[in-house]
């Protein structure tokens, strides 16, 4: 399990927002870039549907299907819904990364219920896990355990 710990951490994330495009991104010098402001004081929920369990058997079209729901429950709850990518930071890897969703959420409460919702939707769909963002920290929680199993400071910049 670490070493797929390891591969979600080094997962680099693209955020599709309505103010732009922001890619969480391993750091590859001594400071941080300054955090873009819809980063700032804000809780990010990325989650996905695609590829339960990590099977990448499974085809393009339960793929889709199964994250199309996930939206729709997403929208159903939240205001504002935005599309998301997790892409391998290795070039040089054959993954070929997959559709998020991701969903700004009130910092305080995701601790509590929100947590626990995020957590029955990640099993509900059959993920091993699902990322939260607070400024520039990203957190894998896993889909079914009550606390994050890794963390990683990663430079936030925009990219369109």
């Amino acid at each position: 399990m670490s070493e797929l710990i390891d591969k979600y951490l080094a997962t680099d994330l693209t955020l599709h927002l309505a103010t732009g495009s922001y890619k969480f991104t391993d750091i590859h010098s001594d400071a941080l870039p300054q955090l873009p402001t819809p980063f700032v004081n804000s809780t990010w929920v990325v989650i996905t549907a695609w590829n339960p369990a990590s099977n990448d058997q499974v085809t393009f079209e339960q793929n889709a299907k199964a994250q199309a729901e996930l939206r729709v429950i997403l929208e159903s709850r939240y205001d504002a819904v935005f599309a998301a990518r997790g892409d391998d930071s290795d070039p040089n890897s054959d993954y070929k990364g997959e559709e998020m969703l991701a969903v700004a959420v009130d910092p305080d409460e995701f601790e509590d219920d929100l947590f626990t919702e995020f957590t029955d939707l990640a099993e509900a769909y059959g993920q091993n896990a699902f990322f939260s963002v607070a400024g520039n920290v990203l957190r894998v929680h896993p889909g079914i355990e009550p606390d994050h199993i890794g963390q990683r400071v990663k430079a936030v910049v925009k990219i369109a």
